[in-house]
């Protein structure tokens, strides 16, 4: 039933604190601070930069972000993935999704979170908790974002956690 709200999610698959970072585009560089520009002849073109978001512990989470390479305030998209709360990472979101939401103008945050068994779903929020937190906080610097035009969007149970209580 429709309770008048409208809930946008969207997710990235992969393993919580495992980096497993690779480019799916044809011409790739990567500059000196890390960020990974990616230009598919006569596509789209835009960079990809990791950043750690959260530590527990010796885990780093993790989150990449996709924009434009330019100076342009945007509007955010928070990608959490599937997986069932026991697998996936932020590397599943596919390739013409990102390149969709790119074009429109979005910046994407596709981030990790740790993963059950080993945490329990309180756990799992409080990572996802922690990560829209940082995105309005330090996106604007890190990334020129609008911190007050953030959509979560996710995939199978990243659409599903987002909704739980105290989300």
């Amino acid at each position: 039933m429709f309770d008048g709200v409208c809930r946008i999610l969207l997710v990235s698959t992969g393993f919580a604190c495992l980096c497993l970072s690779h480019s799916h585009a044809t011409n790739t560089q990567v500059n000196e601070e890390g960020a990974v520009s990616s230009n598919r002849p006569g596509g789209l073109g835009f960079s990809k930069r990791s950043y750690t978001y959260k530590v527990v512990g010796d885990c780093k989470i993790e989150a990449d972000v996709y924009r434009t390479p330019d100076d342009n305030v945007s509007p955010a998209i928070l990608w959490i993935h599937g997986g069932a709360l026991i697998l996936g990472n932020r590397e599943g979101l596919p390739r013409q999704q990102l390149e969709r939401y790119v074009q429109a103008g979005y910046a994407v945050v596709s981030i990790d979170d740790r993963l059950a068994p080993e945490v329990k779903i309180k756990s799992i929020i409080e990572d996802l908790q922690d990560a829209y937190k940082w995105v309005r906080q330090r996106g604007p610097e890190l990334f020129r974002i609008d911190p007050d035009r953030i959509a979560v969007i996710g995939h199978s149970a990243g659409g599903y956690v987002p909704g739980l209580p105290n989300y």
